[in-house]
C-alpha cells in the first residue's frame, strides 16, 4: 500500500543561476538584476559582498519573500517562518577547492571561505542572518533527489504543526556554476492519497 503525500500551497517561487542571472531579473528585490547588500541594513555589513557560494540562493529566497509579502527590501526586519535548505552537491565545490589548497603546501594560502562552505548547513545559516526564519532551520544534503526531500520535510513540519509558514531553498551545483530555486510554503497541509488524486485527475496516471 503506498503511503500518503503532502501538499502545502505554493505561495510564491524565485530562481537564480550564477550563470545567467535571476529570474525574474525585474523582481523589486533586485536592482539592476542583482541582489544588493543594502536591502539587509543591520543584518548584514555593506562594506561585504556577499559570499559567492551562497549568493544565487539569496537572490531566490529574496525573489520568492517579496513576491509572498513575507519581506520587504530595506527593511531590515527579520521574516517569521521556517527554512529548510537542499544542497544538490553544491558544498562540493567549496570542499574541493579546499582540498587542493591544502594539497598545495603551506605556500597554497588557504581561504577559511571555502572550509565554511563545504559545510552544507552554511548557506542556510546566512540566508538565517538576511532573512530571519528563526521559527525552524534544516538542512538536507545530498545530490539531486535533496529537493524533493526539502520539500517533503517542510511539509511535514507544518503538517505537525510545527510551522505555519516556509521557505524551501535548493541550491544545486551545475558543473562549476550554482544555481538555486525557491519556494514560499503555507499550511495547513493537506494528505493526498496518490490513487484518489489519480481518479480526480486522470493526467497523472
Amino acid at each position: 500500500m503506498r503511503g500518503r503525500s503532502r501538499r502545502a500551497r505554493t505561495v510564491s517561487q524565485g530562481m537564480c543561476s550564477a550563470a545567467t542571472g535571476p529570474s525574474p531579473a525585474s523582481s523589486p528585490a533586485l536592482r539592476d538584476g542583482a541582489l544588493p547588500v543594502d536591502a539587509f541594513p543591520g543584518r548584514w555589513s555593506p562594506k561585504r559582498a556577499l559570499p559567492p557560494e551562497v549568493e544565487p540562493a539569496a537572490a531566490a529566497a529574496a525573489i520568492a519573500l517579496e513576491a509572498a509579502g513575507w519581506w520587504r527590501p530595506g527593511s531590515g526586519e527579520g521574516c517569521a517562518g521556517g527554512l529548510v535548505l537542499a544542497s544538490e552537491g553544491a558544498s562540493a565545490l567549496p570542499a574541493e577547492r579546499f582540498a587542493r589548497a591544502l594539497r598545495g603546501g603551506p605556500a597554497q594560502a588557504v581561504g577559511p571561505s571555502d572550509f565554511l562552505f563545504s559545510l552544507p548547513s552554511t548557506a542556510a545559516g546566512v540566508l538565517g542572518i538576511l532573512f530571519g526564519l528563526t521559527d525552524y532551520q534544516g538542512t538536507v544534503a545530498g545530490e539531486a533527489g535533496a529537493g524533493a526531500e526539502a520539500l517533503k520535510h517542510a511539509a511535514e513540519m507544518m503538517e505537525l504543526g510545527r510551522l505555519e509558514r516556509a521557505l524551501v531553498v535548493v541550491l544545486s551545483a551545475r558543473g562549476v556554476d550554482l544555481e538555486a530555486a525557491a519556494w514560499c510554503l503555507e499550511g495547513p497541509v493537506e494528505a493526498v492519497d496518490p490513487d484518489e488524486a489519480n481518479e480526480r485527475n486522470p493526467r497523472c496516471r
